[in-house]
């Protein structure tokens, strides 16, 4: 079994000391999680095509499962007829209704809260919910985004750095300086002139 070199093993045990730190940090602090999505018509499945676009914003309060989010959009084709969060499904699927945003609340900037199940929080945290807004033009849905955890702290992106940075110094081929080869190689190497009547291999010897 091929073993790790010294430099490989010691930024994974710094990665997974950070790592271990971030997430005690984490439990420390307020279990609140904070989510985005980038609203964009080329998210819909089918694709839509709109000039509108948009954004959303969320926090998840871990202890009593409460979302709270906003979205703005713009450009779109007419006035928002309804919008809703979906899942569980990936990007490129479509699923059923999960929350529903107010009638009353679907101008820009539109903003609610929703207390999610114990199933809803599982999907949504491993990134299998989506935001969809929808207008008369485009029924089920003009713009789309996927609702992904956005929070990660600079210890953990320093440790995959390093990680990833490990990984590809292990991997790497060696580079070779051309010139500096070149160089080396185009010097001329001068050898003793040897008299006639002698021969090279009783210079080399001593024997003349």
């Amino acid at each position: 079994m091929k073993r790790c070199r010294p430099h490989i093993r010691w930024a994974l045990a710094f990665t997974f000391a950070l790592l271990a730190s971030t997430a005690m940090t984490i439990s420390a602090q307020a279990d609140t999680v904070t989510l985005k999505a980038n609203l964009q018509p080329s998210s819909e499945v089918p694709p839509r095509v709109s000039k509108g676009h948009g954004i959303l914003d969320a926090t998840f309060d871990t202890d009593i499962k409460l979302l709270t989010y906003t979205a703005t959009y713009a450009d779109l084709s007419g006035p928002v007829t309804m919008a809703h969060f979906h899942g569980p499904a990936p990007v490129g699927q479509n699923a059923k209704v999960q929350v529903s945003v107010e009638k009353n609340a679907l101008a820009s900037p539109m903003k609610g809260q929703a207390t999610l199940t114990d199933q809803q929080v599982t999907d949504l945290m491993a990134g299998q919910g989506y935001f969809n807004i929808q207008t008369q033009e485009n029924p089920t849905g003009e713009i789309r985004g996927q609702v992904m955890p956005s929070s990660m702290s600079w210890q953990s992106e320093l440790a995959c750095w390093m990680l990833q940075k490990s990984m590809r110094s292990e991997t790497a081929k060696p580079e070779i300086d051309v010139q500096r080869t070149r160089a080396h190689t185009s010097r001329r190497v001068w050898l003793p002139r040897v008299p006639r009547g002698w021969r090279l291999e009783d210079v080399r010897d001593g024997s003349m």
